[in-house]
């Protein structure tokens, strides 16, 4: 239907030009003992990041 679709889309397109005061914000932190918790009580492990980092590069510069 695309009357829904055109209200949708000025609805989307509103909410994009709102300035960054107006935009509901969240955020999300975790100090150290709730990442403690998350490791001790809850047993969530920690991400493995080591293939980030897993790379080689040769004498041209190439990886």
């Amino acid at each position: 239907d695309m009357k829904l679709f055109e209200e949708a889309r000025q609805k989307s397109l509103t909410a994009s030009q709102q300035t960054s005061g107006e935009q509901a914000q969240v955020q999300c932190t975790l100090d150290v003992h709730a990442i403690d918790e998350l490791k001790q009580a809850k047993g969530i492990k920690p991400t493995d990041d080591s293939s980030k980092y897993d790379y080689k590069c040769d004498a041209q510069g190439t990886y």
